[in-house]
Formats: structure tokens, sequence, C-alpha cells
């Protein structure tokens, strides 16, 4: 990896300079877990240039264990993913599938601006901006015909 992609990111997406309490490491992402101590508050995973170029080692369970690891309690993992955002293909199935076994709550967003239509199948892979959250397994609670105290629950903190 180049060390100078810090320089091209500093002046083309960031238009800033890093400050001190953020790091680029110009570095093999399984390398620098697998050597890393630190805790993170927040994870950027840009990786991904389009869904043929995929790194494979970076789409296990076992790597985003690695991520969660490196994680801050309540820390944020961004993942920038190119797939197809209607689930056309088992590919955008699967990764979604694989980072929520390892995560409990996680966002889709699709971040491309390219006009789209859900019911559109046939539709080429966009980028598609995850968010991930490193909490504990918690509430696992549902709501039901049943039992359903939702009307409680509104504005309620979710307990740690």
């Amino acid at each position: 990896m180049d060390p100078k992609l810090k320089e091209t990111t500093e002046n083309l997406f960031l238009q800033d300079t890093l400050s001190d309490n953020k790091a680029f490491v110009p570095e093999e992402a399984r390398a620098f877990l697998n050597r890393n101590d630190r805790k993170f508050d927040m994870i950027f995973l840009d990786t991904y240039s389009s869904s043929q170029g995929l790194p494979e080692s970076l789409l296990t369970k076992e790597f985003f264990e690695q991520i969660r690891d490196t994680m801050k309690p309540d820390g944020v993992l961004v993942i920038n993913a190119v797939q197809s955002h209607t689930f056309a293909d088992v590919f955008s199935v699967r990764f979604d599938n694989t980072l929520r076994a390892v995560f409990q709550q996680v966002t889709r967003e699709i971040a491309s601006p390219v006009p789209y239509s859900f019911w559109d199948r046939s539709q080429v892979s966009q980028n598609v901006m995850y968010t991930a959250f490193n909490r504990p397994k918690g509430d696992v609670e549902i709501y039901t015909d049943d039992l359903n105290p939702s009307f409680r629950d509104r504005g309620k903190p979710v307990r740690k």
C-alpha cells in the first residue's frame, strides 16, 4: 500500500489534514488487525472498489469479528460496499448476512446518487453504506399481538 495515499486522501477527500486523534494506516487490513492492540471509537472500511474486486479475506465472519474486537464499546464501523441495493445477487445477501452475524445492530443505506428503483431487479451494483454498532447482545425482546408494551418503551434508554 502506498503511504502517499494519506496525502491524496487529505487533499481530495477530507480537504484537511488528519488531526492527532486519527490514524491513517496504509497496510493490509488483516495484517494490521493481527498486530494491533489499540481500541477505536470508529473504523471506516472502504476497500471495496467493485463487487468483482473485493478482497476475499475482508468478507468473512472472522474478519468482522477482528474488527469488532478492535472497537471500543459503543464503537461504530462504517463500510462503503459495492453491491446490489436490492439484494438481487447471492453475494449481496451473504455479505449482509455475514456482517449481521457479528453485529447485532446494523443499518444499511443506498449511498449512490444514481436514481434507482427497488422494483427493477436488473440494476447494477451501487455503493451501499453500512453502519454497525459494537454493542453487547442485549435486549432481544420483540413485540407480539399478545405482548406489546411499545407505548411504555418509547423514549426509554437502552440498558447496557
